[in-house]
């Protein structure tokens, strides 16, 4: 039997005893910033050997799953199918949840990558309107009740537009009399500005329909350090920001810092 615990507000939180495949350990080493973590794309062929040097104590690689166990793996719901992205093989990402979560899965699940922005190749994102987005989240909401649900994961294209795609999705989830999401979620590679703005602008809006007060930046990133360290310790200290992650890669040539 595995538990797995996270933080909630800066309250751990246990949930009921189940089996998991993805899993916290419960012995952790400290970190010096534990809402620090990594968006990794490839997890399996090398996450660094020693993560805490980095300071992370989490990752996430767009998957419910991971082969990768140094820190703790958040999986997230990308959509519904993978069959987008111009990838080898189609991901059923309900069948990987019903598998590798379960239905009893009380743990965080982040939701929808970038679904304001268009499916298609290359580096097609989720690609849902607001309705098929809302559609999908009841679906989420509804098979896997117990998660922590985090999303939808916007980009930050969606900000300098108002918000016009999240304002639409959480309109139909509230028409649809579903619970809303216990988190939000961002991404942001706005370097031109404090990301306080967008943060504030984001829970603005949630705020509206009586949304969550809360929020992961799951993907923020820039070739300014100086930005980049402001940024840091805006979401290091704000209590509004749950968690963060910065965005890794590799071999993508548009940024060669």
């Amino acid at each position: 039997l595995q538990y797995r615990l996270f933080v909630v507000n800066n309250e751990i939180v246990v949930p009921k005893a189940t089996t998991y495949s993805i899993f916290l350990p419960l012995a952790q080493k400290s970190y010096k910033y534990p809402k620090a973590g990594l968006a990794w794309p490839a997890p399996d062929i090398g996450l660094p050997r020693d993560p805490e040097l980095l300071n992370v104590s989490w990752y996430y690689n767009w998957k419910i799953w991971s082969n990768n166990r140094s820190i703790e793996h958040v999986p997230m719901f990308w959509s519904d199918k993978a069959d987008t992205l111009c990838w080898p093989a189609q991901i059923d990402y309900f069948a990987d949840a019903d598998r590798l979560l379960g239905f009893d899965y009380s743990g965080p699940l982040t939701f929808l990558n970038e679904p304001d922005l268009p499916g298609g190749c290359p580096g097609g994102q989720a690609g849902k309107t607001p309705i098929e987005g809302a559609y999908l989240y009841k679906a989420v909401r509804e098979r896997y009740a117990d998660a922590w649900i985090i999303g939808p994961c916007v980009s930050h294209l969606d900000y300098t537009k108002d918000w016009e795609w999240l304002d639409k999705f959480y309109n139909i989830v509230n028409k649809l009399g579903v619970p809303f999401p216990d988190e939000a979620c961002l991404h942001t590679y706005i370097d031109s500005e404090p990301a306080s703005l967008m943060v504030d602008s984001m829970l603005a809006k949630t705020a509206k329909y009586g949304g969550p007060e809360t929020l992961w930046v799951t993907e923020f990133g820039s070739c300014d350090p100086e930005w980049t360290r402001e940024t840091i310790a805006f979401f290091q200290g704000d209590p509004r920001v749950t968690r963060y992650a910065y965005f890794t890669v590799r071999h993508w040539s548009p940024t060669p810092c």
